[in-house]
């Protein structure tokens, strides 16, 4: 619902965060600038895809269990979508 907070977790599948941005939506467009897509285990035992469309921020760096850093973009969230089902 409009205005909850939802929580997931999940296997990143991708982050764009090129600047630019997209359009969503035809009657009332909004722009975001950018998109983390997640896949997201369902109770049923399939994957689903949530797409996540937002402002970044910030960022947030940390080092991974297996090595490396990894820096990734904090997203203000304006729309957060099943992707599949």
């Amino acid at each position: 619902m409009k205005g909850d907070k939802p929580a997931f977790g999940g296997q990143m599948a991708a982050i764009f965060d090129d600047g630019e941005g997209a359009s969503l939506g035809d009657a009332d467009p909004a722009h975001d600038d950018a998109q983390l897509q997640v896949a997201v285990p369902a109770a049923d035992g399939s994957v689903e895809g949530v797409i996540v469309h937002g402002t970044a921020v910030d960022t947030q760096s940390f080092v991974a269990n297996v090595g490396g850093e990894i820096t990734q973009p904090l997203v203000a969230a304006d729309l957060v979508e099943v992707a599949g089902g």
